[in-house]
């Protein structure tokens, strides 16, 4: 990035590019001479909250997931692959990445892979640009037990995912880390996993 800003012509687009070479305050992540990422692994992860947090996040976050998303989906190659993007909301707050992710998720799905988008709250998509291409474009989704399902705030977004309200009801009275409730295309049901002493031995 550094060698491109001196190629380029255009002030703006000098200064646009500058942040993140290695004189800008984004430099150590994005700009280098090799492209070091090893994605060669079968299970890789990445651990968002070491990013700046806040007002100085917000111009790293959106160019380190497109160029994370970027290199991902051209090591695709239709092996089965499981992309979870876990307490993401906050990460994916921009209308870029949101058009980007509505791109992929149709993409990705002819190489064989597929996108999870995890929270522990409903509440954290109150607001959320993201919240209406998970409800267009993700068709098959897990419910975890909330006691507060059927109140006044969460019970609309409930119904916006597509649930009555007798499933409402059942994520109420169901049990904690052993109850989940799958609403998707081919049907609908409440899973327990109400494990004995071998069988939890077993999975752990």
């Amino acid at each position: 990035l550094t060698d491109l800003t001196h190629l380029l012509q255009d002030e703006r687009l000098r200064e646009a590019v500058g942040v993140y070479t290695s004189t800008g305050k984004y430099g150590d992540l994005l700009d280098a001479r090799k492209d070091g990422l090893d994605l060669t692994s079968r299970f890789i992860t990445f651990e968002m909250d070491s990013l700046p947090q806040g007002e100085m996040g917000k111009g790293i976050t959106v160019p380190i997931l497109l160029y994370l998303f970027h290199r991902i989906k051209d090591m695709l190659d239709g092996s089965p692959t499981m992309i979870v993007l876990d307490e993401a909301w906050t990460l994916l707050d921009n209308p870029l990445f949101l058009h980007k992710i509505r791109e992929w998720l149709k993409v990705l799905r002819k190489k064989n892979a597929l996108v999870v988008f995890a929270t522990q709250s409903l509440a954290d998509l109150i607001d959320s640009p993201l919240l209406p291409v998970l409800q267009e474009s993700c068709p098959t989704k897990v419910f975890l037990p909330n006691v507060e399902a059927g109140s006044r705030t969460l019970q609309p977004m409930y119904g916006g995912f597509g649930l009555e309200d007798k499933q409402i009801e059942l994520l109420q009275t169901a049990t904690p880390k052993q109850d989940y409730y799958i609403h998707s295309p081919a049907g609908h049901r409440m899973v327990s996993f109400a494990m004995g002493s071998v069988a939890l031995a077993f999975c752990a």
